[in-house]
C-alpha cells in the first residue's frame, strides 16, 4: 500500500512541473507581461519572457516534495500496525526521516518565496504557507520534547496521554492544510501566468490536490482497519522503548 502511494504521488508531483515548463514556453510576451492584480508577486520576478524564474521552480519542487509527499508519507508509518511491528523501531526511524526532511524542504520553499516576492504574504497561498510552516515547527518541537513512556508497570503521565492525541492530530492537520496549499499554489500559478485554456492548470489543481489527499485518506483508513493492535511481546516493547528514547 505504501509503495502504491509513493508511486502515485511521485507521478502527481512531477507531472505539473513538466506541464508548467512546457506551457510557459508557449506563452506570448503579451501574456507573460500582464501583471495579476492582487497576486502578491511583483513584475520583476515573473515577467521575464518565456523563462520560469529559478526561485519559483525551486519553490514549487521543494514545497511539493516536502509538504506534498514526504510529510504525508511520514504520517502514514505510525498508523500501520504491520510497519510498527518491524524490529528495531524501523517505523519510528522512517517517520523521523520522512517528516524531518519533508518539513525542512517545506521551510526552505517558504523562505525562498518570502525572499523573492514583494509584497510579503499578500495572498492566501502565502498566509497558509506561513501557518503550515509554523505548525510544522510546533510539531517538530512536540516530537523532540515529548513526555517519555513510563517504566513497566507504571501509569502514563497526563502529559503523555495528551501528547499521544495532540501529536498525531496536529500531523494530520498539517497534511490537510498542505492539500489546500497545493490547490492555492496551482491557482496562483494559473492566474499569474495567464495560461491558454488548453494548458490551464485549473484541472491539474483539482485533480492533484484531491487525488493525493484522497489517496492519503484511503491508505490511512486501510492501515487503521488492517487489524487489531498486535499483542506486545518483549521484543516489541523493547522496540517502543528504543523509539521513545530516540
Amino acid at each position: 500500500m505504501c509503495f502504491v502511494f509513493f508511486l502515485y504521488v511521485s507521478d502527481q508531483i512531477s507531472a505539473p512541473i513538466q506541464l508548467l515548463s512546457s506551457a510557459v514556453t508557449t506563452l506570448t510576451p503579451q501574456q507573460t507581461s500582464q501583471p495579476c492584480q492582487g497576486s502578491g508577486i511583483d513584475n520583476g520576478g515573473l515577467d521575464s519572457g518565456f523563462v520560469i524564474p529559478s526561485w519559483l521552480m525551486a519553490h514549487v519542487i521543494l514545497g511539493a516534495v516536502g509538504f506534498g509527499f514526504l510529510v504525508p508519507a511520514g504520517t502514514l508509518l505510525p498508523a500501520s500496525q504491520t510497519i510498527r511491528a518491524l524490529p528495531n523501531a524501523a517505523w519510528f526511524k522512517g517517520h523521523k526521516v520522512l517528516v524531518g526532511i519533508g518539513s525542512l524542504a517545506g521551510w526552505i520553499a517558504f523562505a525562498i518565496a518570502i525572499a523573492s516576492i514583494t509584497p510579503k504574504l499578500a495572498t492566501s497561498h502565502g498566509k497558509l504557507g506561513l501557518a503550515i510552516s509554523a505548525l510544522a515547527i510546533a510539531q517538530a518541537l512536540l516530537g523532540v520534547f515529548r513526555p517519555h513512556l513510563p517504566s513497566a508497570g507504571e501509569m502514563k503521565s497526563q502529559g503523555r496521554v495528551i501528547w499521544e492525541y495532540a501529536h498525531p492530530f496536529l500531523g494530520r492537520v498539517i497534511v490537510v492544510c498542505s492539500a489546500a496549499q497545493m490547490y492555492l499554489g496551482y491557482d496562483l500559478l494559473n492566474t499569474r501566468f495567464s495560461f491558454p485554456p488548453s494548458q490551464s492548470l485549473q484541472a491539474w489543481s483539482w485533480a492533484h490536490t484531491i487525488g493525493i489527499f484522497a489517496l492519503w485518506l484511503i491508505v490511512l483508513a486501510a492501515f487503521k482497519a488492517s487489524g487489531k493492535k498486535p499483542a506486545m511481546t518483549s521484543n516489541k516493547t523493547a522496540d517502543v522503548a528504543v523509539a521513545d528514547r530516540a
